[in-house]
């Protein structure tokens, strides 16, 4: 009888151990380039040292510099952001957000939500982009059933091993970095947008005066479960729109959504409507018609520290560890900014850290 139960106490360590190596490995396995890094940088930030937490797509990600507002506001901040995200899995992605952060503000994207996906493809690659980066958790199993809706094709989703065994192939040092899915960004984001693209006007439709526009169809049960589940926190959450070329449409449809979104006593910020006051520039503060550059979304993010100060109280009182990492992330940033702009120093700054603005939005 003893020799039995040892054998089930020595089978049952061994699938654990199993388990937890192909988890791990899971991790290893995955791409680690780009937007795929938000996640393990997220997890990589010390518990709990997080004043703002923001959670959308790249219309937060591009347009909040986090050491920025740390060196201007003194505002620790991270963006649980990608492209395209789409918003029915904000609401999980806040409780994997507050798994290890206890933030004294949320933001939520509010232009994320007027977002319609039409390529179901493309769709795919966002939502793997998403998953493919969260820690195996229970967050991460609501963001598949929510967004994949075909049963069995979830099991691509749930143990990605699948899709990225042949990666085995050209592992490096940097992938097995990722063994417990954290890896430290060094600017708190992938990546800086240094490139410019002029544009002729922030509103391609003129000053013509719109009335609210009905949001798209199909939305309306998702976005009351954000709403309700929102209200529900108790952290203070603020919706967000940043400012871009915003044709009238969306611009009827965004005054509609401020006036949902108010009617449940939350707060919502359109910053389009002052874009001027900001200070951007349209011939070079962006880099498509859709986000700002790094010096774009400098002029946002000072604009926004100071307005959060005014309007949440936001802890400014750090740890001395969480001080000193931060102003590494601000110190590196100016001299990157400094190496990029300087045609003999511009060949020795990491290609890693200076995005070509190339993303799958635009």
């Amino acid at each position: 009888m003893k020799q039995s139960w040892e054998n089930w106490i020595g089978s049952i360590l061994f699938l654990a151990i199993g388990f937890f190596l192909l988890l791990h490995l899971n991790y290893v396995l995955r791409p680690h380039k780009s937007w795929r890094r938000v996640y393990p940088g997220y997890y990589a930030e010390a518990k709990d040292s997080l004043d703002v937490v923001s959670i959308g797509t790249s219309a937060v990600l591009r347009y909040i510099d986090p050491p920025h507002l740390w060196e201007s506001c003194g505002i620790t901040s991270y963006t649980l952001g990608t492209a395209d995200a789409p918003f029915e899995s904000f609401r999980y992605l806040i409780e994997e957000a507050e798994k290890t952060q206890n933030p004294d503000l949320l933001i939520i994207d509010a232009r994320g939500i007027l977002i319609t996906h039409n390529d179901n493809e493309k769709f795919e690659q966002i939502v793997h982009i998403i998953t493919d980066s969260m820690n195996h958790d229970i967050p991460r199993l609501q963001v598949i059933q929510k967004e994949v809706s075909v049963f069995t094709d979830r099991l691509d989703y749930i143990w990605e091993m699948n899709s990225y065994h042949d990666n085995w192939e050209t592992l490096t040092a940097k992938d097995w970095a990722y063994w417990d899915n954290q890896e430290a960004l060094p600017l708190k984001v992938p990546a800086i947008v240094m490139r410019v693209k002029p544009l002729n006007t922030l509103k391609p439709d003129g000053d013509v005066k719109v009335s609210p526009q009905p949001l798209d169809a199909g939305i309306q049960e998702d976005l009351t479960d954000l709403l309700e589940y929102c209200q529900s926190l108790d952290t203070p959450v603020l919706f967000l729109e940043t400012p871009y070329r915003r044709p009238a449409r969306y611009d009827g449809m965004s005054q509609t959504l401020e006036s949902l979104v108010k009617s449940y006593g939350l707060d919502y910020l359109d910053l389009n409507d002052v874009a001027d006051e900001i200070g951007l520039d349209i011939d070079t503060d962006f880099y498509n018609t859709r986000h700002t550059n790094m010096w774009g979304s400098w002029k946002v993010t000072e604009y926004l520290g100071k307005w959060l100060k005014q309007h949440y109280n936001i802890n400014d009182k750090h740890s001395e560890a969480v001080t000193e990492d931060w102003n590494r992330a601000a110190n590196l940033e100016e001299k990157l900014v400094t190496a990029y702009m300087d045609t003999s120093q511009k060949d020795t700054v990491d290609p890693e850290l200076v995005d070509d603005g190339e993303d799958s939005e635009e």
